[in-house]
């Protein structure tokens, strides 16, 4: 039993991708270990690397870090099922348990002050919301408001701090949501269980978390499940929800598209480029789509035939995360050299990124209009001066399209081959 001083734990199942676990550990676990929160790495990965990480940090002295191994787990261990699994094994000896991803990082010093009183005043249920609604933290919300206008959050494990009466409450509930579709069996249980008894919720509202550098696709999207992934699982889970959300499951279902982005117009195209968005598809999950958004179902059967070159051209996320990533992975396989262009957030986390998950590259520069002020372990350069190095390729870490494209043209003019110019 867990008797330090907030009696928290921190839950980060992970499948192959150590180098996430790393950036995590390395930026927070001092700070996990000064608050007195335990951290468990539930790992269910093909290899050693993540356990040679956690081993790492372990030897330097960090008593709060924990790791639980699946022995030889089997192929259809999803994601869900595994933190089903670690919320109720950890609830039998913590008050309270916080589900992360590995992929996104708390950013637990902007909220520590609005975090320990609640934990402290036994709060059930501690919602941690992105700043995006302009409102200031609440307490003792009316759960029908809290589901109408927060379904932003219900698609990330991190959001929630649970109770351990809550996770207890929960647990019959998991088994059958895991039965129905993994894909939502941790959030639909909350659903389920709020209205039937009398819980304490509260949210902060705060830019709670930074996105690490070594993020992937997500599963859905590389599977493309995305329609399956979230317009039937949602649609199914809010439709089984007990009988006292009837009057609210239709705005329920609006309100994901609304607080999400997804299935919106410009996400349309985005499904498209990554081949989630096909007539196929449209013709199985379309019922389900139409009721999740305001945007015309025409418009999606109109990007499902258009070829996906189209598509991807018109999708920064396409342009930027997938090609790029790619990119990233072949240059890696060669051993490649590199000349990052864009020394802004977007090129400090792709430089985070290759150090990470990319150590075969060498970055040779970092070039930027404002080359001087580029505070870098790298050598900065002025963009005139990138043809006098010897590299293979040159990335431009800018997220804007039409800023790329001058940027681009820029290089080009400088007698760069286009074919060593990537977007990432």
């Amino acid at each position: 039993m867990n008797d330090k001083k907030n009696n928290l734990c921190i839950l980060i199942p992970t499948y192959n991708r150590s180098s996430a676990v790393d950036y995590y550990l390395k930026n927070k676990l001092d700070l996990f270990q000064t608050l007195h929160f335990d951290v468990f790495i539930y790992d269910s990965s093909k290899n050693a690397l993540t356990r040679n990480v956690v081993e790492k940090y372990m030897e330097k002295g960090y008593r709060c870090l924990k790791y639980v191994s699946y022995e030889d787990p089997p192929d259809d261990l999803y994601g869900t099922t595994k933190a089903a699994h670690a919320l109720v094994k950890c609830a039998d000896d913590y008050e309270y348990v916080w589900l992360c991803g590995d992929q996104a990082v708390l950013s637990l010093e902007t909220y520590q002050p609005e975090l320990f009183p609640l934990l402290e005043q036994g709060y059930d249920v501690i919602h941690i919301y992105i700043n995006k609604l302009g409102r200031n933290s609440e307490r003792d919300l009316e759960y029908k408001d809290f589901f109408q206008n927060f379904f932003w959050s219900m698609t990330h494990f991190c959001s929630f701090i649970l109770s351990r009466r809550v996770i207890k409450k929960m647990e019959p509930w998991m088994t059958k949501y895991l039965k129905i579709n993994c894909t939502m069996a941790i959030v639909f249980p909350i659903f389920a269980v709020l209205p039937n008894e009398t819980f304490k919720i509260a949210y902060i509202n705060h830019t709670a978390f930074e996105p690490s550098p070594c993020r992937t696709l997500a599963v859905s999207a590389q599977n493309k499940e995305m329609l399956r992934g979230y317009a039937e699982a949602i649609n199914i889970g809010v439709d089984n929800l007990p009988e006292e959300y009837d009057e609210v499951k239709r705005i329920t279902k609006k309100s994901f598209c609304k607080n999400t982005g997804h299935f919106s117009w410009q996400s349309a195209i985005d499904l498209r480029a990554d081949e989630n968005l096909t007539l196929k598809n449209l013709k199985k999950y379309g019922h389900y789509l139409k009721q999740m958004t305001d945007v015309p179902l025409s418009w999606f059967y109109l990007w499902s035939i258009i070829p996906k070159k189209i598509a991807r051209r018109n999708s920064n996320f396409y342009a930027v995360y997938v090609d790029g990533i790619n990119k990233l992975y072949e240059i890696n396989e060669k051993g490649g050299r590199l000349v990052i262009y864009g020394a802004g957030e977007h090129g400090i986390r792709i430089l985070e990124k290759i150090k990470y998950s990319y150590p075969e590259i060498s970055v040779i520069a970092v070039s930027d209009k404002n080359w001087s002020d580029i505070d870098s372990k790298y050598p900065s350069i002025p963009p005139e001066n990138i043809p006098q190095y010897e590299f293979d390729y040159v990335g431009i870490a800018i997220v804007n399209p039409k800023i790329y494209k001058e940027i681009k043209k820029m290089l080009l003019n400088f007698q760069i081959p286009a074919k060593k110019i990537f977007h990432v």
